[in-house]
């Protein structure tokens, strides 16, 4: 596959190497009830539950997820869960904090599918990553945690991140300026993360960050 092959709106774009080919695929949905376990049984049974398009033995399909709402007024939502993968590139090793909270595959980090996120996205550093502020999973937090934001980003990229989860946390995760103002910080950043006034650490962590980037950039372009 040349470029880039995508299923579910996600416009990422290829990277420069012919050789990093990408592949975003959406593979199935999570049922997400609005008042997660403490909603009505018929929601909460299904809260969490993933739904996949080829469904392993054992695994639910999209086929027998319900359609449409439960009963009237339920707010129950579906989120997509996509997969990436650049085949050929090596999977980045997890940072000592993410230890027991990520697990890396296709190239990058994901959360472990224990926590039960609300995103699916790849994470990176402390703040990249939907739901993923302070270096852990926040999607089923009540109310923001202030101290969350306590330790700098890890570099540049990181920084970005971390801006945008203020901004979120002021704003509401609906914010389009927010994704807009993120989506510029990263643009303005050096395609050659070691030119960064704050670069990452290792030939490792410099791989990752430009895949990331551009993955980013592109779930984020307005």
């Amino acid at each position: 596959m040349d470029g880039f092959g995508f299923d579910g709106g996600l416009g990422i774009p290829a990277p420069e190497a012919p050789e990093q080919a990408w592949c975003v695929r959406r593979i199935g949905y999570r049922w997400i009830a609005s008042r997660g376990q403490k909603a009505c049984p018929q929601c909460a049974a299904l809260h969490g539950k993933v739904f996949y398009y080829h469904p392993k033995p054992g695994q639910p399909s999209v086929a027998d997820m319900p359609k449409g709402q439960l009963h009237l007024n339920c707010r129950c939502t579906r989120e997509p869960i996509t997969e990436v993968k650049i085949p050929g590139v090596s999977n980045p090793q997890p940072k000592p904090y993410m230890l027991g909270k990520v697990e890396a595959r296709g190239g990058f980090l994901f959360r472990l599918p224990g926590l039960n996120s609300k995103s699916d996205i790849p994470i990176y550093g402390r703040y990249g990553g939907p739901y993923w502020t302070g270096g852990r999973d926040t999607s089923h937090d009540a109310q923001p945690d202030p101290h969350a934001y306590d330790v700098p980003g890890e570099d540049d990229l990181d920084e970005a991140c971390k801006n945008h989860d203020l901004c979120y946390d002021v704003h509401g995760r609906d914010c389009l300026e927010c994704d807009r103002n993120l989506y510029n910080e990263l643009n303005a950043l050096d395609p050659d993360p070691p030119n960064w006034t704050n670069p990452p650490a290792t030939q490792e962590d410099i791989d990752y960050a430009r895949r990331y980037r551009n993955l980013a950039m592109g779930l984020f372009w307005i």
